[in-house]
């Protein structure tokens, strides 16, 4: 299951601990670094989920 939330601390590493896969809303880019899937907005996020099809 896929989880997606803009706090790195509470939602990246909250979801990893529940088993899920994160992904990190960063529309300002302040999480270049992020060792996680990144994306800028949710329609960017509907564009990666419609890809992998």
């Amino acid at each position: 299951a896929l989880y997606v939330g803009d706090i790195y601390a509470v939602d990246v590493l909250g979801s990893r601990a529940a088993g899920l896969v994160p992904c990190l809303l960063d529309p300002l880019g302040r999480y270049a670094r992020a060792d996680c899937a990144r994306v800028a907005n949710l329609s960017e996020l509907a564009g990666r989920l419609t890809s992998r099809r």
